[in-house]
């Protein structure tokens, strides 16, 4: 005998039809739905049925229907066996489920809750509400204490407002010992990006990853760190820059020609070179293009954003409006023209709608736009 029960009890719990209910029923048992209706129903073939039913009786082996916990337990009884003690010896000490499921649980919530605290901690100085969004959108169901402490080690390595930025790859290098820890692939990457954006942006931001490049490099740059120097572009033409940069040097070489200015290329602060007092903006390169073949130098200082405005036509923007630039902005009369003039103008100090009344493409209007750019000369 195996601690007390007899071998044949043993032997019958070995065949294949009881050793399949019984661990329907081991289920049962661990899970706590025991009740005094409690029953299994396994899909058992006319063998396995027959060797269930060598214990149970043939009536219940000739019924065809469930097996009611209750009437396996009183067969164990006949031979002096509890339904736990059988349980036990065929497959091991029974498992508290219903308690188990409690302690993870309790567990998952200390976790989160001290993530949330590594989070708060890390972007301390922004407000609870800011907090909580940034926990609920940042920090993964699964293991979110090892993600805030990610979070909080990059935040912390985040360069300061005096400092100079650094690119993405070299911050993730530095941080994670990986230069690819951060891209728009991973995880991480796509968490951190989003708090970045809301850092910036507000708490409204933490709702979206931004997935798209612009917004990507739009998030990163909002925190002192710059995703690449060189993919981010803007079009100019007869836009002479102050300075030693390389955008400066370019823009004064060839003033009438239509220029690609990368973000590289642009000082931090940009600021034009003698009496710019007012720049034109549109959002296709057909009218740059134009505007150079047609009045050449009699054209007034261009901008082509090459529709959403990257980060480089963002500093060229930004820095032109905050050095007293009037800038007149254009696009196409669609949607996503609007939205891009709309953006440009909230954003910067000065900056008017330029033709925005009908809703054209600029194609369409572009005999009335070179003679704009031709009479402010």
């Amino acid at each position: 005998m195996s601690g007390g029960i007899p071998p044949e009890i043993l032997r019958w719990a070995r065949h294949d039809g009881p050793s399949l209910v019984l661990g329907m029923v081991r289920e049962r048992v661990e899970s706590g739905r025991v009740g005094a209706r409690a029953q299994v129903a396994p899909t058992l073939s006319r063998t396995q049925r027959a060797e269930v039913g060598r214990l149970l009786g043939t009536t219940w082996e000739s019924g065809g229907g469930p097996l009611p916990l209750a009437l396996l337990a009183s067969a164990l009884a006949r031979h002096g066996v509890t339904l736990e003690e059988l349980l036990t010896a065929v497959g091991g000490p029974l498992r508290d489920r219903a308690e188990e499921r409690r302690v993870a649980a309790d567990a998952r919530a200390a976790e989160r809750s001290a993530a949330t605290e590594v989070l708060s901690a890390a972007l301390r100085g922004h407000g609870a509400e800011f907090v909580a969004e940034a926990e609920r959108r940042c920090l993964p169901s699964a293991r979110p204490l090892a993600r805030a402490h990610d979070l909080a080690a990059l935040w912390a390595a985040l360069p300061g407002p005096s400092d100079e930025p650094v690119l993405l790859a070299v911050l993730a290098a530095r941080v994670f010992g990986d230069a690819h820890a951060l891209d728009r692939d991973r995880p991480l990457g796509r968490a951190a990006a989003r708090l970045a954006a809301g850092t910036t942006e507000g708490t409204s931001a933490l709702s979206t990853v931004p997935v798209e490049a612009d917004a990507w490099r739009r998030s990163w740059a909002g925190v002192g760190v710059l995703c690449d120097e060189v993919s981010s572009t803007v079009l100019v033409l007869g836009l002479p820059l102050r300075g030693d940069s390389a955008a400066a040097r370019l823009s004064r070489a060839a003033p009438q020609e239509p220029l690609w200015l990368t973000l590289r290329s642009l000082p931090v602060q940009v600021s034009p070179l003698g009496e710019v007092r007012e720049v034109f903006v549109c959002e296709n390169p057909s009218v740059i293009e134009s505007a150079s073949r047609t009045l050449g130098a009699a054209s007034a200082p261009l901008i082509c954003t090459y529709g959403r405005p990257g980060l480089a036509a963002h500093r060229l923007l930004a820095g032109l409006a905050h050095s007293g630039v009037r800038l007149r902005v254009r696009a196409d009369g669609d949607p996503t023209g609007r939205a891009i003039v709309d953006d440009l103008v909230s954003r910067l100090p000065g900056a008017t709608p330029w033709r925005m009344e009908d809703p054209r493409y600029e194609e369409e209007d572009l005999p009335v736009l070179l003679d704009d750019l031709r009479r402010t000369r």
